[in-house]
This record gives structure tokens, sequence and C-alpha cells, in this order.
């Protein structure tokens, strides 16, 4: 038996390659109760929070259940670090809050010249990364400004002061969204981000294709869903996106336009 020790929004799919090498194991999680509905089966067994460990192999729950273990493995994510980077203090780590940042980014007193690509967590990251990105390079060449030092400070207040409200603990300060509540708000953020910059918002195809991927899917059957990517619907969208233009340069097209036109005619999407 392998216990496994879960931070909320660790990735479904690490289970899944675990279900496929370990006759048994125990998932224990801090999450609510119904939120892991269609992970657990004869292998994986849900628990609640870890109470104590015993020399014995025991793993003792909150709830005073057990389970005897041969390995623990702690999937409880990553703290930020920064040793590289000498501010003078203006921006620091308290308890996993990188700060001040105006969206996740900028350092009111540092910025433009200071930013932060990556800093989010639970994001859809590369369509964000690329959003954050190309702000980043408008107000480096001078097409766009930031607002002014006093209103990046304010709005980082006011964001603190929502998640505070909200009950949400400073470490997860950088959390954009609970991907098993509400999936779309990662996206979401990322439409706010083109907005900064005059972008258009990625298409809703894109973005159907996206969540599909951290969908139900993987949940219902850990071991399969991987192995079933390549039906005629992923098809017809792989291609979609390989014939659509890129939202942030349209001349990044896969195939010449003469190509499209043809490749168009043969399928219906």
């Amino acid at each position: 038996m392998i216990t496994i020790v879960k931070k909320i929004g660790t990735t479904m799919i690490f289970h899944g390659r675990l279900k496929r090498m370990l006759r048994r194991f125990a998932l224990s999680h801090a999450q609510k109760e119904g939120k892991t509905e269609g992970i657990c089966s004869d292998t994986i067994i849900e628990k609640q929070k870890i109470e104590s460990l015993h020399e014995d192999g025991r793993v003792v729950f909150v709830d005073g259940s057990w389970v005897l273990a041969d390995t623990i493995i702690y999937c409880t994510g990553y703290s930020y670090a920064f040793p590289f980077l000498d501010t003078k203090g203006i921006v620091a780590v308290d308890d996993d809050r990188v700060g001040p940042l105006y969206e996740h980014t900028f350092p009111p007193s540092l910025a433009p010249s200071l930013s932060f690509v990556g800093i989010p967590r639970k994001i859809i990251g590369f369509p964000f990364f690329e959003s954050q990105a190309i702000w980043i390079a408008q107000l480096l060449s001078g097409r766009k400004t930031l607002p002014s030092f006093h209103e990046m400070m304010q709005s980082i207040e006011d964001f603190y002061q929502s998640r505070d409200a909200a009950g949400i603990p400073k470490h997860h300060t950088h959390d954009i969204a609970d991907f098993e509540g509400n999936a779309c708000l990662p996206l979401q953020y990322c439409d706010k981000y083109l907005d900064n910059f005059g972008f258009p918002h990625l298409e809703e195809w894109r973005k159907e294709l996206i969540l599909s991927g951290i969908g139900n899917d993987a949940q219902v059957n850990l071991e399969t869903y991987r192995d079933a990517w390549m039906t005629m619907s992923c098809c017809k969208w792989l291609f979609r996106a390989l014939i659509s233009p890129n939202p942030f340069n349209p001349h990044l097209n896969i195939f010449p336009s003469s190509k499209v036109t043809c490749k168009r005619r043969k399928v219906d999407l």
C-alpha cells in the first residue's frame, strides 16, 4: 500500500500512472467531500487528512480510520524562491505570496523593468504565459503603459482584501481558480490579460478544446482516457487548430492558404 498526501489541484494524470503500476493506494487530501467523485476505484482508496504516522507502518487519518503503508508520497506542491534576485526587499516571498505584484506580474516600484512570468497557479499555462509575455513586450516597447504606482498598489491591496474576505489563505494568493469548481476562470483571466493590450480573446472552440483536456474524462477513467485521444472528434479539433490563425499572430498558420482551402473541402468540421 502506498499513501499519497495530495495538495488541492494536484494533477489526476499522476494518479493514473500510479494506478497502472500499483495494486492499491490511498489518496489523502483536504478537499471537501464529493470533490473527487469519479477518482476512486478498487485501486484507489480516498481518505481524509493524515492525523499521525506510526513505526509499525500505520497511517491514521483524522476520521480514525487507518491503513498500512509501505511508502508515503507527498504531492504537496512547491514554494516560491528567488535566491538569485536581490530587490533590496522591494519584492518578497511571504508564505508563498510573492509581492507586491500587480496582476501577479509587475512590482509597482520596479515595473516595467522587472516582471515575473509564470507566478500564477491553477491556470491554463501556455496561453496565459503568452499573454503575459505580450503585455510585457508592449510595455517595454512603449506601446502601452501601466497605471500609476499608487493605482497599482491600490489594486494589489484590494485584491489581498478580497482574498482575505473570501477566507483564502495567504499561501493560495496566486491560485487563479479551482479546476474542480470553475475550470473556466483561468481562461477568463487569460482574456482579461489580453484586454490589457487590446488583443482578441481566445476563440471559443479553443477554450472548449482546452477545457476538454482537464475535464471529466481523466477522472472517470484514469487508466484509459489518454489512449482514446485520437477519436474522430479529437481529430477534427486538431485539424481546426492546425488551420486556424494564431490569435496572437495571424500570420503563423501551419498550412499555406491554398492548402487550407483544399483541406477544408475534404473535412466536415
